[in-house]
């Protein structure tokens, strides 16, 4: 997958690398394969459009995930995913259902980070 940001996305995968949770591996798997897939139709269609047309593909490949783990994805692919646009391009480009899915995973990702900075502040 082309990445807009090296470093920050190598972050990620040291995060994603230090998880031991039996969903780690094969969620990444999905969503390499996902990306990969949705990669090859960029020439053809928008980005929202051609993670679209290859979720069931990858599924097919890999796993079914839950439609938090879809959600996820999407937040992933908007804040990492280098397709010759802009990330609100892809944001903009999903359906009012997706776009809720993608909402409420960015909602809880920032709970969470906001529950660690308040913990890292306590323990200093």
């Amino acid at each position: 997958m082309r990445v807009r940001d090296e470093s920050e996305f190598h972050l990620l995968l040291a995060e994603l690398a230090s998880d031991t949770s039996e969903v780690a591996g094969p969620f990444w798997r999905f969503f390499t394969t996902w990306a990969e897939m949705a990669e090859a139709h960029l020439p053809l269609v928008g980005p929202a459009e051609a993670l679209r047309r290859t979720l069931r593909h990858a599924e097919d490949e890999t796993d079914h995930f839950s439609a938090g783990f879809l959600g996820m994805c999407l937040v992933l692919f908007y804040n990492h995913w280098d397709f010759d646009g802009e990330p609100d391009v892809l944001y903009n480009s999903l359906t009012p259902i997706e776009q809720h899915l993608f909402e409420d995973v960015a909602a809880l990702k920032m709970l969470d980070l906001q529950k660690q900075a308040a913990q890292e502040g306590a323990s200093e």
